[in-house]
């Protein structure tokens, strides 16, 4: 408060993010002073000063602040300020955080925007049961600096039988424990306990839950004028205590008020008693009464009471300007205030309505039945929602199955809700859209478990991606088309053929209803490149290919898409190949002949020297090389020929000098075995040049041809 005042006379323009205090009256007087209070920080214009208040805001606010340049005078509290920074480092530290309070108070809001609004966030002891156990992940508890101790102590047990890793610290606020001890003890030694205090200050709050659940007659008021209608009786002992935030001028006003009230007593006049014998008015009773006069401000009706009733005329709607209702037209309305003085009956018909809307959702509440609200604005926690005109909240969580980043988008907008809290007394309206469409959910996923088959098709829609596959929605329920099973060839990514959104068709491969999981087929069996690849490459059917990549033992051939064909080295050319890259080279086109398909192994061997042998051209070297042996080979022929020459010159020299030496008688009488001898001679110097000879028709020694005259190996 002293800050409040502080930012009042310094600054010309001055904001407060949500209210400073929760009291009316309080709230009344700074805004006279001209300190205005917004919700959202895009109310606040650059470089104006704005107050945070002690509840604390999330971390976010901070750096939008830094951005609008605005004056900041922080009024945190230094125990919710410590809750934060304990929580900040839990959160860095890996622990999953805990918080046990109100999800819609701004305590609650701006501890969970320091651990990225992660948080699970209990409100009462019996919502700890819900939670799942979990032996393997950390932990961190903390509470509302405003909790009552005693449930916050039973949360922490009920916790820890859950969690094995929980770290439970003790951040309620020690000046609120020991006012709500104070005040149980005051309340069990009086017979009326009164609260002082604002209905939506969460500490007034559990101070009226824990003394009333100690005194039966535990009134929560929040000024003076309240409590002038409360009876004390003969020697009955009163109470008083008050919220953190009631200012104390009106605990004065309520203590004096309720010292009058215990001075008259309940001493009557006869007069009095004859008055309430005939028709008793209370404040908060419903009558009905008939329209009697239509004022500018005020409706007057007669409820059959010594004075009329009045309601202002804001009350009634109108159409067009023209207020909506008549003399003569019967009304109901709830009893506000009974003036003897001023001789009114001051009458509500909106609370009366109030009440009948109130009736009407606390049915659908206890029935489950969903309403249906309209979306007046946005808050830190959530939206607010027009339910038959009371206003009912839906925090984040409760919005949709995904968390929401922009809640704009939903004002204006007509939803479907269920009412999952409704506490007149406390003026607490919560509704949740998340339950309802988990519902639908369900039932579709029944609905579609009942309809999935092993080997059907169906239609889904592409969801998301993920690097193993993509998830795709069946109505209701998500099923996982593995990397593998989109395409016949090679993919890096889901998204190389698919786009989210998308709607596909996919074959069941199979179903797990035990682990709610659905494995899918996109890819065709049409498609697949290899489909009747038996009869489209069957042996000997030559087709063209491109040399995709050259190996030491063969190259690979794409002939067709997808479908590689291995060519061995051994079938490219004739000649022995040290590598195929001699004659081949990638992006070649070629034919080849197909030798074999092995469809189950999905390969293909192929020979290219079956249809044009690849034979790799000569080099220098080589033609060198060959003509050199030719001119040896060409050199020995000569040489060899002219030593057969020269010894049939021989043979035929010495059978000319022998025959001149002999007679003629001598010749005749020569053996058949010489001429034999002589033939076999000439035979082996043909055999020389020509064959080899027979064993018994080898030459001599000295015939054999020299080891100069022999041909080279290399010319053979």
């Amino acid at each position: 408060m002293k800050i409040a005042g502080e930012i009042t006379e310094k600054e010309q323009i001055k904001y407060s993010y949500g209210n400073v205090i929760h009291n009316h009256h309080v709230i009344k007087e700074l805004a006279d002073k001209g300190l205005i209070t917004v919700e959202d920080i895009s109310q606040i214009p650059d470089g104006a000063g704005v107050l945070v208040r002690a509840h604390g805001v999330q971390k976010s606010f901070f750096e939008q602040a830094e951005e609008k340049n605005l004056i900041i005078y922080d009024a945190t509290c230094p125990y919710v300020r410590n809750i934060q920074k304990r929580v900040a480092d839990m959160y860095n530290d890996g622990y999953k955080i805990i918080i046990v309070g109100s999800a819609v108070h701004p305590e609650v809001i701006g501890i969970n925007g320091y651990c990225d609004n992660t948080a699970v966030i209990i409100e009462q002891p019996e919502d700890a049961e819900k939670l799942l156990p979990d032996r393997e992940n950390k932990y961190c508890l903390v509470a509302q600096t405003t909790y009552i101790k005693e449930k916050y102590e039973k949360t922490a047990q009920e916790l820890k039988k859950k969690f094995t890793l929980l770290e439970v610290f003790d951040t309620i606020c020690r000046a609120t424990s020991v006012r709500q001890n104070e005040a149980v003890k005051l309340a069990a030694n009086v017979d009326i306990m009164i609260v002082v205090g604002d209905p939506d200050s969460s500490n007034t709050r559990k101070l009226y839950e824990v003394c009333n659940n100690t005194c039966a007659r535990t009134y929560l008021v929040t000024g003076a004028e309240q409590v002038r209608d409360i009876d004390i009786k003969n020697k009955e002992t009163v109470g008083i205590t008050a919220g953190a935030s009631t200012p104390d001028r009106i605990i004065r006003e309520v203590k004096e008020t309720m010292e009058e009230n215990a001075k008259k007593g309940s001493a009557d006049t006869f007069e009095e008693m004859l008055e309430k014998s005939l028709v008793v008015l209370r404040n908060g009773q419903v009558v009905t009464g008939k329209v009697i006069s239509v004022g500018e401000k005020e409706v007057y009706l007669d409820i059959g009471f010594k004075i009329d009733g009045t309601i202002p005329v804001e009350e009634f709607p109108t159409v067009d300007g023209q207020v909506q209702v008549a003399v003569g037209d019967k009304v109901e309305a709830m009893v506000t205030r009974v003036s003897d003085k001023d001789g009114i009956v001051y009458l509500s018909k909106k609370r009366i309505d109030e009440k009948r809307r109130y009736e009407n959702i606390y049915e659908a509440f206890k029935t489950g039945e969903p309403v249906k609200g309209t979306v007046k604005e946005t808050t830190s926690g959530g939206l607010i929602l027009d339910i038959n005109g009371m206003d009912a909240f839906m925090p984040i969580s409760q919005i949709s199955t995904q968390f929401q980043r922009n809640l704009q988008k939903f004002v204006g907008r007509k939803l479907k809700v269920r009412v999952i809290e409704c506490d007149r007394r406390k003026r607490k309206l919560i509704v949740s859209r998340r339950v309802l469409i988990e519902e639908e959910n369900e039932r579709m996923e029944r609905e579609v478990w009942s309809k999935l088959a092993v080997g059907e098709t169906v239609t889904g829609t592409v969801k998301s991606f993920s690097n193993f596959g993509a998830f795709i929605d069946l109505g209701g329920i998500d099923g996982l088309a593995h990397i593998s099973e989109l395409s016949w060839g090679k993919i890096n990514h889901p998204q190389d053929v698919l786009e989210i959104g998308q709607e596909v068709e996919v074959m069941i491969r199979d179903i797990d209803k035990d682990k709610r999981k659905v494995s899918l087929v996109y890819r065709k069996e049409e498609d697949d490149p290899w489909y009747n690849a038996e009869e489209r490459f069957a042996p000997n059917t030559i087709v063209t290919g491109k040399v995709v990549k050259i190996l030491p033992f063969g190259v690979f051939v794409e002939i067709a898409k997808d479908i590689d064909a291995l060519v061995h080295i051994s079938q490219i050319s004739n000649k022995r190949l040290k590598s195929a890259s001699e004659v081949l080279e990638e992006g070649q086109m070629v034919e080849v002949a197909i030798i074999d398909v092995d469809l189950e192994n999905k390969k293909i061997n192929a020979s290219i020297k079956a249809v044009q042998p690849l034979d790799p051209l000569p080099t220098k070297e080589d033609l060198e090389r060959e003509q050199l042996r030719e001119e040896r080979r060409q050199q020995s022929i000569k040489e060899r020929t002219e030593r057969f020459n020269r010894r049939v010159e021989e043979a035929e020299s010495a059978q000319k000098s022998g025959e001149q030496r002999q007679s003629r008688k001598q010749r005749e009488e020569l053996p058949v075995s010489h001429e034999e001898v002589l033939s076999n001679k000439i035979g082996s110097l043909l055999a020389d040049f020509k064959f080899e000879p027979e064993e018994e028709d080898k030459p001599k020694e000295e015939d054999k041809p020299k080891e100069e005259d022999k041909p080279k190996e290399e010319d053979k």
